[in-house]
């Protein structure tokens, strides 16, 4: 059994700082509100899907992340929050790109290879978006059925701001 193997391997724990490669369905306990989380994607980016659980496994959030390649455009979700939403800023064209997801009790911050693209305020959003933020997460996990793009993750440890 791996070090980082938990509840008979249905759990992971990433070790803080290091990149882990991701494996789609796989649940990772992390708490997004006290570290932020970064995703590592390398090559041509389709979409990005983050489920944010609780302990008892139920997913009020996700966090999507897309091109749109019809628009030409890069769009955000957070699901049962908003629709697709064009980004605020499109991230740099590098073909490696890290995104680092930081979530407060009034924001989700994404920024990409350093530069923010979007700010998502969870006050301007309906009263069940504003019931969910309410929710402890401590489990993260990467969609299997729609992640297209994710390679690696890593947790930073307090104060590191990853770029």
């Amino acid at each position: 059994i791996p070090l980082n193997c938990l509840t008979s391997c249905s759990e992971y724990r990433p070790t803080s700082g290091k990149w882990t490669t991701v494996s789609r369905g796989t649940i990772y306990l992390h708490k997004i509100r006290e570290l932020p989380l970064q995703v590592l994607t390398i090559g041509e980016f389709q979409k990005t899907a983050i489920s944010l659980s609780t302990t008892s496994y139920t997913t009020p959030l996700e966090l999507k992340v897309k091109y749109s390649k019809d628009e030409g455009s890069f769009k955000f979700q957070v699901w049962n929050c908003n629709t697709f939403t064009v980004v605020t800023k499109e991230p740099p064209s590098d073909n490696v790109k890290v995104w680092t997801f930081v979530m407060t009790d009034k924001a989700i911050i994404c920024t990409c290879n350093g530069i923010a693209v979007f700010d998502f305020r969870k006050a301007v959003q309906s009263k069940s978006c504003q019931g969910n933020w309410g929710s402890v997460f401590n489990k993260i996990s990467f969609k299997s059925t729609v992640d297209k793009s994710s390679e690696k993750f890593r947790t930073l440890p307090e104060g590191d701001t990853g770029y």
